[in-house]
């Protein structure tokens, strides 16, 4: 029943026309389709969660739209005691559906808040976001700073160039770096801990979960290996020599394969992030997971902890992820500043082939679909390929999800439950996109600052590209592997800038994989029905 413009009394009888109503209002507000279905599933998800524990049956909630400087907002109430579904019950259950709730509302959990007030229940879900995209500041940054470092060394004196350089432009880089060491490590560790700890102990969820995540792994290799080589080809940026000054010499690396197995197991707990070890966060994350993911109601306290922890740094990397755009201007200063305009030419060659991973992917998963899977080749190409543009417009994999299931039942024939399942795991394991760009970066970078190469060191780079894949972060995650290879942390700052442009292919990659490694593991257990 609708009760004003924006504003609709919902009941499961009434749910299907709800569903339409609310369609037709975020269609009147200019939201993109795959934010319409994301609102859809998370409306679901919350609606039966609030339905199974309410007092009075029939259940009824109000869910109402709120427009405010460029965000939409759905509100979901309901009248009873307090009851946050966003704090996960994760004791094992035999039906997956139970695991794969859990899992979205994770997913999505930065699109979700909570309160109790008033005797009611209310969640709102961020459906869409203003346009001020953080991706169009950073460009402008980019092109701002190239414009101002170009600017300074024609018209100012060398010695105002130096100071300016040393006192204001590598003062606010060392900030910005100190800033985001201080959270990357405990994000990534509540993060890890999370994903792990909700891995229920149910024997199908161990099987299909075991399937994925061995698809997803060889895959992640073979793209890190393929970044490796490429990376490789393209060779030295001579322009960041320059910036450093390094005058031929380097750090002494430690990256070696005994250091990597001794290294891996911290000395202390807080040696991790004391030292930001990234390898001994995960080894740290991995067995504190395991842990937490144990069933018994005496866990629960601390799940709820570190879920909470996960969400806090998350949002705390997140305001500092704010300044990027400036940081960005500040890098490209000094750089132009301390080199010329030829570094462009370096920038274009890493994005040329960091978008290649795009049509790499969708050749390698068409041979995949050709060896295992139920339908052609081509057919599974000509219909991956048109969705994959919603993931390269949105850079982001979380935003595409239910478009993403959506795909998978319809236009493949995948099961719904099963997709609701495989999908939300897979998040984690397919970032092959983002560990593609990363693998050619190091290897630039182990060029650029003249680190000899051994198959030890391969072998260890590759590995630690493996580990630091599986955070999802990418480059931001990626000062303390420059550091174990001898190259300056600092180093990063000059790729920040560009990497919008390498995750818009990179996030299509990365779905890709997702939907392939699905998609095999449904054929395996027989998952398919019809497709379209």
């Amino acid at each position: 029943m609708m009760t004003n413009d924006t504003t609709y009394i919902l009941t499961e009888s009434n749910y299907s026309d709800a569903i339409g109503w609310l369609e037709e209002h975020l269609s009147k507000m200019n939201v993109p389709h795959h934010e319409i279905i994301m609102a859809e599933l998370l409306l679901e998800e919350n609606f039966y969660s609030l339905s199974e524990v309410a007092d009075q049956q029939p259940f009824e909630a109000t869910i109402s739209l709120h427009k405010r400087f460029g965000n939409v907002r759905l509100r979901l109430s309901a009248q009873g005691k307090e009851f946050n579904p966003l704090l996960f019950d994760e004791t094992a259950d035999d039906d997956p559906d139970t695991f794969s709730h859990v899992d979205i509302l994770r997913s999505y959990h930065q699109y979700l808040s909570y309160f109790h007030r008033g005797n009611k229940n209310i969640i709102e879900i961020l459906v869409h976001k203003s346009e001020t995209k953080e991706i169009r500041n950073t460009l402008l940054g980019l092109v701002l700073g190239l414009l101002l470092g170009v600017l300074l060394k024609q018209f100012v004196d060398v010695e105002v160039q130096e100071w300016i350089n040393y006192n204001v432009l590598d003062s606010l880089q060392m900030i910005f770096m100190k800033a985001l060491m201080l959270v990357v490590t405990p994000m990534i560790f509540f993060s890890v801990i999370t994903g792990i700890s909700s891995m229920s102990d149910v024997t199908y969820i161990k099987r299909i979960g075991g399937k994925l995540v061995a698809y997803s792994l060889l895959k992640l290799s073979f793209y890190i290996i393929v970044g490796m080589i490429i990376g490789q080809l393209i060779g030295v940026m001579p322009q960041l020599m320059k910036v450093f000054q390094y005058g031929g010499e380097t750090v002494p690396p430690t990256l070696s394969i005994r250091n990597l197995i001794v290294d891996i197991v911290p000395g202390s707990i807080m040696s991790p992030f004391v030292e930001n070890h990234m390898l001994q966060t995960l080894f740290l994350a991995f067995l504190f997971g395991v842990m937490l993911s144990r069933p018994g109601e005496h866990m629960d306290w601390a799940k709820k902890g570190v879920e909470f922890m996960s969400s806090f740094t998350i949002d705390v990397l997140g305001v500092i992820s704010k300044c990027i755009p400036l940081v960005v201007m500040v890098s490209m200063t000094e750089l132009m500043i301390k080199a010329d305009v030829s570094i462009l030419l370096s920038y274009g060659k890493l994005i040329f082939f960091a978008a290649l991973g795009l049509p790499l992917s969708l050749l390698v998963s068409s041979a995949l679909v050709a060896l295992f899977g139920h339908i052609s080749p081509m057919d599974f190409l000509g219909k991956i390929s048109r969705f994959i543009v919603l993931p390269f417009s949105t850079s982001n994999s979380s935003v595409c999800m239910p478009a993403t299931m959506k795909f998978c039942i319809e236009k493949l024939g995948m099961e719904k439950n099963f997709v609701r399942f495989s999908i939300s795991m897979g998040m984690q394991f397919n970032m092959a996109g983002t560990a593609f760009y990363v693998a050619i970066i190091s290897m630039m970078m182990v060029h650029t600052f003249g680190i000899n190469l051994s198959l030890d060191f391969l072998l260890s780079l590759f590995v630690a590209e493996l580990f630091l894949a599986l955070t999802g972060v990418g480059i931001i995650a990626m000062p303390t592997l420059l550091g174990s290879m001898g190259i300056p942390t600092e180093a990063i700052m000059f790729f920040i800038g560009v990497e919008p442009l390498m995750d818009m292919p990179g996030t299509a990659h990365s779905v890709t994989e997702n939907i392939t490694s699905s998609y095999l593991v449904a054929c395996q257990e027989k998952r398919i029905r019809d497709q379209k």
